[in-house]
């Protein structure tokens, strides 16, 4: 499988660590691939994309111990963000020749494309972002730690969590606006 030749770029611990934690959520990762997805291929697809990613992010400390809870949240929430973002990518396509309507798109069309082009141009500024802020949104509005699970397994200050919550934010909104995307 491509993943597993992919995998080999990482160093031995990791690598194994990575295999560890594909074979035991791999079924898991493609039957809620499958759930949101409806299709076998996109699923598969989606399941290919959160390895990706994961292997991307083998350093977290929240894989470090593949067994627990937050890793098998955090192996979840990648794969279904995986899905949505295909499911975006094939919704809109899709969705346009059925809803056109006089050479006009339908309200409800109208609003899903704003609510992408909004999601997309919010993961671009937070991909862009200092790790140290990225990772802070990403533990604690992806994978639903609290402040101070987030301050113990970063070891730092639940002070400087929260505060580092609050400056992603405030990049966020500096950076992207949403009446630019037809949102009062």
């Amino acid at each position: 499988m491509f993943i597993l030749l992919l995998s080999l770029t990482l160093d031995n611990k990791k690598r194994a660590v990575f295999t560890a934690l594909f074979e035991r959520y791999k079924k898991i990762m493609f039957r809620d691939a499958l759930a949101i997805l409806k299709n076998k291929t996109d699923a598969e697809d989606a399941v290919q994309s959160a390895c990706l990613s994961l292997i991307s992010h083998m350093k977290d400390e929240v894989l470090s111990d593949i067994g627990s809870d937050n890793a098998k949240k955090y192996v979840r929430e990648t794969v279904k963000n995986a899905s949505i973002k295909i499911l975006h990518k094939r919704v809109p396509s899709e969705r346009l020749n059925e809803n056109v309507s006089y050479g006009d798109f339908e309200t409800d069309t109208v609003e899903k494309l704003h609510s992408k082009e909004l999601y997309d141009a919010v993961i671009r500024t937070i991909n862009e972002m200092d790790e140290k802020y990225r990772d802070a949104l990403y533990r604690y509005f992806v994978l639903g730690q609290t402040v101070k699970e987030i301050a113990k397994q970063t070891h730092t200050k639940p002070d400087t969590v929260e505060k580092r919550i609050f400056r992603g934010k405030k990049i966020i909104l500096e950076k992207v606006d949403p009446k630019d995307y037809g949102y009062e």
